[in-house]
């Protein structure tokens, strides 16, 4: 839970700044973190599918896989094992 308020904090001021829509953005930025965190990005994707309800399953599936691509081998959990 803390990664999701974590990543949806910086989204939410982004979206201040640029003037898009706060919710879209917020949610983008909880599953960035929670991808990038967890190292779980398909289980991250259906699990924001499923919370947010999300109309843009692209943009969705964009902010997984760059955040699972910048997070590197290990997550938060250095005892995970990414056979990637």
């Amino acid at each position: 839970m803390p990664l999701l308020v974590i990543g949806s904090g910086p989204g939410a001021t982004f979206a201040s700044f640029t003037g898009l829509e706060v919710s879209g953005l917020a949610s983008l930025g909880a599953l960035a973190m929670l991808s990038g965190g967890t190292n779980l990005p398909l289980v991250c994707f259906t699990l924001d599918l499923e919370l947010f309800g999300y109309s843009e399953p692209i943009l969705l599936f964009l902010a997984t896989v760059i955040s699972f691509v910048a997070s590197g081998k290990y997550g938060i959990y250095r005892t995970q094992i990414n056979p990637y």
